[in-house]
Protein backbone atom coordinates (compact mmCIF):
# COMPACT_ATOMS: atom_id res chain seq x y z
CA UNK A 1 0.00 0.00 0.00
CA UNK A 2 2.81 2.46 0.84
CA UNK A 3 4.50 1.71 -2.48
CA UNK A 4 1.24 2.43 -4.28
CA UNK A 5 1.00 5.81 -2.49
CA UNK A 6 4.64 6.61 -3.29
CA UNK A 7 4.07 5.92 -7.00
CA UNK A 8 1.08 8.27 -7.04
CA UNK A 9 3.13 10.98 -5.36
CA UNK A 10 5.94 10.48 -7.88
CA UNK A 11 3.64 10.76 -10.91
CA UNK A 12 1.92 13.85 -9.49
CA UNK A 13 -1.51 12.43 -8.70
CA UNK A 14 -3.72 14.80 -6.76
CA UNK A 15 -6.56 14.30 -4.31
CA UNK A 16 -8.54 16.64 -2.10
CA UNK A 17 -7.69 16.58 1.60
CA UNK A 18 -9.29 18.52 4.45
CA UNK A 19 -6.42 20.37 6.11
CA UNK A 20 -6.44 23.24 8.58
CA UNK A 21 -3.76 25.29 10.29
CA UNK A 22 -3.79 26.97 13.68
CA UNK A 23 -1.88 30.26 13.99
CA UNK A 24 -1.14 32.63 16.83
CA UNK A 25 -0.45 35.90 15.09
CA UNK A 26 2.12 35.04 12.40
CA UNK A 27 3.30 31.86 14.19
CA UNK A 28 2.13 28.49 12.90
CA UNK A 29 1.14 26.36 15.91
CA UNK A 30 -0.42 23.23 14.40
CA UNK A 31 -1.38 21.57 11.14
CA UNK A 32 -4.31 19.17 11.18
CA UNK A 33 -5.83 16.80 8.60
CA UNK A 34 -9.18 15.08 8.89
CA UNK A 35 -9.11 11.32 8.59
CA UNK A 36 -11.55 8.48 9.02
CA UNK A 37 -10.13 5.30 10.49
CA UNK A 38 -11.63 1.87 10.99
CA UNK A 39 -10.01 -1.12 12.60
CA UNK A 40 -6.52 -1.22 14.11
CA UNK A 41 -6.12 2.49 14.89
CA UNK A 42 -9.55 2.66 16.52
CA UNK A 43 -8.66 -0.31 18.69
CA UNK A 44 -5.37 1.34 19.69
CA UNK A 45 -7.18 4.53 20.73
CA UNK A 46 -9.87 2.62 22.65
CA UNK A 47 -7.29 0.46 24.45
CA UNK A 48 -5.06 3.46 25.27
CA UNK A 49 -7.82 5.03 27.35
CA UNK A 50 -7.26 2.30 29.98
CA UNK A 51 -3.64 3.41 30.35
CA UNK A 52 -3.99 7.20 30.65
CA UNK A 53 -1.79 7.13 33.76
CA UNK A 54 1.17 6.16 31.50
CA UNK A 55 1.00 9.48 29.64
CA UNK A 56 1.89 9.61 25.92
CA UNK A 57 3.68 6.25 26.04
CA UNK A 58 0.25 4.65 26.38
CA UNK A 59 -0.20 4.86 22.57
CA UNK A 60 2.91 2.78 21.91
CA UNK A 61 1.87 0.29 24.60
CA UNK A 62 -1.63 -0.02 23.14
CA UNK A 63 -0.27 -0.26 19.59
CA UNK A 64 1.91 -3.18 20.66
CA UNK A 65 -0.98 -4.90 22.45
CA UNK A 66 -3.32 -4.42 19.48
CA UNK A 67 -0.70 -5.63 16.98
CA UNK A 68 -0.10 -8.80 19.02
CA UNK A 69 -3.86 -9.50 19.14
CA UNK A 70 -4.04 -8.90 15.34
CA UNK A 71 -7.80 -8.28 15.14
CA UNK A 72 -9.59 -8.20 11.81
CA UNK A 73 -13.03 -7.07 10.73
CA UNK A 74 -15.32 -8.15 7.91
CA UNK A 75 -16.51 -5.20 5.87
CA UNK A 76 -17.06 -3.60 2.49
CA UNK A 77 -15.29 -0.63 0.96
CA UNK A 78 -17.35 1.11 -1.71
CA UNK A 79 -16.09 4.00 -3.82
CA UNK A 80 -16.46 5.92 -7.05
CA UNK A 81 -13.87 7.59 -9.26
CA UNK A 82 -13.38 11.36 -9.33
CA UNK A 83 -14.65 13.07 -12.49
CA UNK A 84 -11.11 14.01 -13.49
CA UNK A 85 -9.75 10.47 -13.28
CA UNK A 86 -9.38 8.25 -16.29
CA UNK A 87 -12.18 5.69 -16.12
CA UNK A 88 -10.24 2.56 -16.88
CA UNK A 89 -10.88 -0.92 -15.59
CA UNK A 90 -9.97 -1.33 -11.95
CA UNK A 91 -8.78 -4.74 -10.88
CA UNK A 92 -9.73 -5.38 -7.28
CA UNK A 93 -9.09 -8.65 -5.48
CA UNK A 94 -12.04 -11.01 -5.39
CA UNK A 95 -14.61 -10.33 -2.68
CA UNK A 96 -14.92 -12.72 0.23
CA UNK A 97 -18.26 -14.54 0.32
CA UNK A 98 -20.98 -13.61 1.06
CA UNK A 99 -21.01 -10.43 -1.05
CA UNK A 100 -24.54 -9.26 -1.82
CA UNK A 101 -23.20 -6.86 -4.45
CA UNK A 102 -21.27 -9.50 -6.45
CA UNK A 103 -24.18 -11.91 -6.17
CA UNK A 104 -26.51 -9.27 -7.61
CA UNK A 105 -29.02 -9.00 -4.76
CA UNK A 106 -27.87 -5.40 -4.01
CA UNK A 107 -26.51 -2.56 -6.10
CA UNK A 108 -25.22 0.92 -5.34
CA UNK A 109 -25.32 3.53 -8.11
CA UNK A 110 -23.40 6.11 -6.06
CA UNK A 111 -20.46 3.78 -5.41
CA UNK A 112 -20.10 1.37 -8.33
CA UNK A 113 -16.78 -0.15 -7.16
CA UNK A 114 -16.49 -2.22 -4.01
CA UNK A 115 -14.41 -4.79 -2.16
CA UNK A 116 -15.84 -7.04 0.58
CA UNK A 117 -13.28 -8.87 2.72
CA UNK A 118 -11.55 -9.06 6.10
CA UNK A 119 -9.61 -5.91 7.06
CA UNK A 120 -7.22 -5.01 9.82
CA UNK A 121 -7.19 -1.27 9.17
CA UNK A 122 -8.77 1.21 6.78
CA UNK A 123 -7.85 4.89 6.77
CA UNK A 124 -9.23 7.59 4.47
CA UNK A 125 -8.32 11.23 4.11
Amino acid sequence: MFLFAAVHIAIGSKCSVDVCTVHEGQNLLRISANAISYGWLGDVLRDSERYRYLGPIRYQWSALRTTIRHPYYFGRIAFCLNDGEVAKAIELPECKKPCEYCEGSKSDSLYPYHWTTDFTHIICW
